[in-house]
């Protein structure tokens, strides 16, 4: 390890020890460095030092840099790096680039006395940032657990209103038997703000699908078939039809293969996802008398039907919070906005909201209300690292609606994702090793 003192950044960049560092610190009474280098790479300390307007650092103003960390792989000095900091307004902000060229092109970047250069090795290995204190992190989960603002539930609300005016006045509808309503984050009340799109499921309930408990099988004769007009083919054209009519074509995208979306205007309606279902039920015996009861939709592609079950979600999900002190849905929407940053800025690949929901429903109580709001996080992410940790608790974790494991083939996401999203929380939030 080396350690070496300069004066300041001119100092330090001259002596060219960026290059030299074997997983060393270096401080100056204006910078820091620490990392790990496997080959020598001269030029490192130029894209630093312009960057930081070499040996002239003075205070940020309000929107420029307060911080700035080189995040690269070994061996590769430059590749990105990440703005990050407070501007003397208090604001916090990041930002990420490819190459510092692309931040140096654009001229106005100046460097805070506090700043902190950083390379950072593989991925497995564990690297030290800039640690943020508890009061600054008390303060970002206090923005990161709030719901969507009463502007944006307002939003919300007309959204919904817009989608069920559009269906119930269609006359294609007319003798059918359609329910309505709003599921996921929206009416769970696990959504976060500036991100408040709405789900809404347009039922038919003339006709019924059903299915089996696994390891259940049925008596005859089986339940009578549907002899209406409707196929999953049809209901989605005639759902199709109506929202074109309501919202305008250019307003309705219907490239994805479950649901139909309804494109947002800004400051009147978020966007709304539709989805054209049918009414579903499973049965857990075989004499069709226990059942549970669910909504199921078919794909595009011809892919198998999808069953969800967004009524237990609810139910489940309140209890949970009731239980809780109201932290489960806190904390939902505190891993949410983790996974909104960290998505945004690079360091893990996009993932469904709903998985954020998935992971924290399968907390203990306990766990989640113990100590103040900084605490239970912390207690939070330590117990999801441990059940995602362990193959054994893996193949228990559940969804809310506790129909489905959490980990199966068919899933958007993997236990491999859970544990990044774990793992990158842990350290923005600088909960230390």
């Amino acid at each position: 390890m080396r350690v070496g003192r300069w004066g300041g950044i001119g100092e330090f960049l001259t002596a060219g020890a960026l290059a030299d560092a074997r997983r060393g610190m270096f401080r100056a009474s204006c910078m820091r460095v620490s990392g790990r280098c496997v080959r020598s790479a001269p030029d490192a300390g130029k894209c630093v030092g312009e960057l930081l307007e070499e040996g002239r650092p003075f205070a940020a103003k309000p929107g420029q840099p307060a911080a700035v960390e080189v995040a690269t792989t070994v061996g590769e000095v430059g590749e990105a790096v990440v703005l990050r900091g407070q501007t003397p307004n208090s604001r916090s902000w990041r930002r990420r680039c490819r190459c510092p060229r692309e931040i140096l092109s654009a001229g106005n970047f100046s460097a805070h006395r506090s700043v902190g250069v950083h390379r950072y090795c593989h991925l497995d290995e564990r690297w030290g940032s800039v640690g943020m204190s508890a009061s600054d992190r008390a303060e970002l989960l206090s923005r990161w657990i709030k719901p969507s603002s009463d502007n944006e539930q307002l939003q919300q609300a007309r959204a919904e209103d817009m989608v069920r005016k559009a269906i119930t006045t269609c006359a294609a509808f007319d003798g059918s038997n359609v329910l309505v309503y709003t599921k996921g984050s929206y009416p769970n009340n696990t959504n976060v703000r500036r991100d408040s799109d709405v789900d809404v499921a347009v039922e038919l309930q003339d006709c019924l699908y059903y299915g089996y408990k696994p390891g259940v099988t049925g008596v005859e004769p089986p339940l009578p078939p549907y002899q209406g007009q409707w196929t999953p083919e049809t209901w989605r054209e005639a759902v199709v039809d109506a929202l074109i009519a309501a919202f305008g074509k250019g307003s309705v995208d219907t490239s994805g293969k479950i649901a139909i979306n309804i494109n947002a205007v800004e400051g009147s309606r978020p966007s709304a996802d539709v989805v054209p279902s049918f009414d579903y039920c499973r049965y857990d015996d075989p004499d069709r008398t226990i059942r549970k009861e669910g909504s199921c939709v078919f794909p595009t592609d011809g892919g198998d039907k999808v069953v969800n079950w967004p009524q237990q979600q609810l139910e489940n999900g309140r209890n949970l919070n009731t239980e809780t002190d109201h932290r489960y849905k806190k904390y939902v929407r505190a891993l949410k906005n983790a996974e909104n940053f960290l998505a945004a800025e690079g360091t893990i690949d996009e993932l469904p909201s709903y998985f954020m929901e998935c992971l924290v429903f399968n907390v203990t109580a306990s766990t989640l209300k113990s100590g103040d709001l900084d605490d239970g996080f912390r207690a939070t992410l330590v117990e999801l690292w441990q059940l995602l940790e362990s193959e054994e608790n893996e193949r228990k974790m559940v969804e809310p609606n506790w129909m489905k494991w959490l980990f199966t083939s068919d899933k958007k996401w993997s236990v491999e994702d859970g544990k990044d999203l774990i793992l990158e929380t842990w350290r923005h939030l600088g909960y230390g090793n």
